[in-house]
């Protein structure tokens, strides 16, 4: 068998911390079956810092990966393969960008104007992934909980980090179109609250793609968005998966991307605006929310999620 080794910084701490880090483990084991896998994995200080790797091939002395970020390099021909859920392009995923033994980048926040910023040379090789739900809660529970239930609140709901300065343009809604609570609590509660309300909105957090949104396909719920500048595979489609709000370019700017949660007056306005136009067509709200559940069921459960990034990294081709 073909040697490999997994570079991905974890600890009892992070093993549970995210729905990814549950990925790590299934995906490890998923490799088991078709190389000679050697785990570089348990780091004291996985869930404060990051992890300095040595690759056989590494061309830096600063090639640092987070707790979301998973390495996988071949022992035989130095190629590796990175994939990133982190919110945002860092040293895992720029500092051997030029690397000619780099195979495939996996981005789950791909944001063509950032990879296209940052990436000149090597751009064919960084690639839209995918995302993940928050928790290993299954979500299943609470679509069958939702359809149970009939009628819903007709509003919208949202609950995340919702702090004045981290998510301004939440302010700007009434809470006659808006139900956001300003506390964070248990996914299992907030799984309960969500299902009762007929459309969850969709607000970036340090990253565009939020958890939340996952959540929603997963659990049948049709949310609301301005449309999404970042990319997965394959890409969701306006008011197909999502009902769709165009982009506002007056958007702030941080971090080289423009932010929906830093918009104002005028950018919520437009978000309830939207909401006034769908919430009474039941038919184009059932529409949306049935494609996304679909999108969900081929794309984003455990089984579709290892066959994706299997293809995806094309270290199939190493078994030939």
């Amino acid at each position: 068998m073909v040697k490999i080794r997994v570079h991905n910084p974890s600890n009892e701490r992070t093993k549970n911390y995210r729905y990814y880090n549950f990925f790590w483990d299934v995906l490890t084991d998923f490799l088991k079956t078709k190389f000679d896998v050697e785990e570089n994995r348990y780091f004291e200080k996985a869930h404060v810092e990051r992890t300095k790797i040595e690759l056989q091939k590494g061309t830096v002395d600063d090639f640092l990966v987070l707790e979301c970020e998973y390495v996988i390099e071949n022992l035989e021909n130095g190629e590796f393969v990175i994939l990133s859920v982190s919110d945002d392009l860092g040293y895992a995923t720029l500092r051997e960008k030029d690397n000619p033994y780099l195979k495939k980048c996996l981005i789950s926040q791909y944001a063509p104007i950032k990879i296209q910023t940052h990436i000149k040379d090597s751009i064919e090789k960084y690639i839209p992934w995918t995302y993940f739900q928050f928790s290993m809660d299954d979500l299943e529970i609470y679509r069958k909980k939702r359809l149970e239930l009939g009628e819903t609140i007709d509003k919208m709901y949202f609950r995340g980090e919702t702090r004045a300065q981290f998510r301004p343009i939440l302010n700007n809604m009434s809470s006659d179109y808006l139900v956001n609570p300003m506390m964070t609590n248990k996914p299992t509660i907030y799984f309960d609250e969500v299902i009762k309300y007929s459309i969850g909105l969709s607000i970036g957090g340090a990253a565009e793609l939020c958890y939340r949104d996952i959540e929603y396909m997963a659990m049948g719920i049709p949310f609301i968005r301005f449309r999404y500048q970042t990319i997965i595979d394959p890409p969701l489609i306006p008011n197909y998966h999502y009902i769709s709000i165009p982009f506002d370019e007056d958007f702030p700017v941080h971090n080289d991307l423009k932010r929906d949660r830093l918009g104002g007056e005028v950018q919520a306005n437009k978000i309830v605006e939207r909401f006034k136009q769908v919430i009474n067509d039941k038919e184009l709200l059932n529409f949306v929310a049935n494609n996304a559940r679909k999108y969900y069921e081929d794309n984003l459960t455990l089984d579709k999620l290892l066959e994706k990034t299997y293809r995806l990294s094309e270290i199939e081709d190493w078994l030939k």
